[in-house]
């Protein structure tokens, strides 16, 4: 038995059993004795790793930038809920349709740095045109005061503007009015009036009682128009209303076709 064992026991045979023993034990010896520290660097590659196999733990902390992550590959789902705050978004950058109307809980739009919404400042744009009937037009109501304005004709003849202020409120206001009165490119009158008292309902026609003068503006000589520039400030307890304007007057040589014109601006606010 054993002549015939040792017949077998040859060279290569120990050679090839020892390589096999050595081949078994490498790989345990290799994950036992081989550290980070044993590769070198840029040593590994995307083709050493098998897909899917990186896994988040694998990941350092801040290794992913702006730069590794492809354009428009986010969305919405890549980000935890309040993950995004005001400093990360572009100042000016949200508009109407970037804001979930129900979110806007507690926000109160009658309120602004504490004032109610009927301090708030107000404007109105006038622009008027008056047909020669002798009628009260509405020309704007603004805080305490409305505004009426009537194109007449004066003498028979002469169209020409009044103006009617009334105090809508329910509070004693003081009404200053000024204005001047151009003809043919130079200013013919000037009328001023400052601290006109206006009771709680009560209205004075502007050119007839608070300035008591002629109207506003008129027109003399047919085909020719004439113009007034002033302003009127009304003022009740803690509110204030200003209008500036332009005024014409136009006489036709037909003098059922004859106007008057109002243009300007009216704004109001707390004093």
């Amino acid at each position: 038995m054993r002549r015939a064992l040792r017949s077998r026991l040859t060279f290569s045979n120990v050679v090839s059993v020892l390589a096999l023993f050595v081949a078994l034990g490498g790989t345990t010896y290799a994950a036992a004795t081989i550290g980070a520290g044993d590769i070198r660097n840029d040593a590994v590659r995307s083709r050493h790793i098998d897909n899917g196999q990186v896994k988040q733990e694998d990941l350092g902390a801040g290794s992913v930038n702006s730069a590794k992550v492809a354009n428009a590959s986010l969305s919405g789902a890549d980000v935890k809920a309040n993950g995004i705050g005001g400093g990360r978004i572009t100042d000016e950058s949200l508009t109407g349709q970037d804001v979930f109307e129900p979110s806007l809980v507690g926000v109160n739009a009658d309120k602004l740095d504490s004032l109610d919404s009927t301090e708030f400042p107000r404007a109105r744009t006038v622009d008027v045109k008056l047909a020669l009937d002798g009628d009260r037009d509405p020309v704007f109501a603004l805080g305490s005061l409305r505004l009426r304005a009537r194109c007449t004709a004066y003498d028979t003849t002469d169209p020409g503007l009044d103006l009617y202020a009334k105090n809508v409120g329910s509070q004693t206001g003081e009404l200053n009015a000024g204005y001047e009165d151009w003809e043919s490119g130079q200013v013919q009158a000037t009328s001023y009036t400052e601290g006109y008292v206006l009771g709680a309902g009560a209205e004075a026609s502007v050119n007839r009682e608070v300035t008591t003068s002629a109207p506003i503006v008129s027109a003399v000589v047919p085909g020719q128009q004439e113009k007034a520039e002033g302003h009127l400030i009304f003022r009740t307890p803690g509110q204030v209303t200003t209008f500036v304007f332009h005024a014409f007057a136009f006489r036709a040589s037909n003098m059922s076709d004859s106007f008057c014109e109002l243009f300007g601006t009216a704004f109001s606010g707390a004093a």
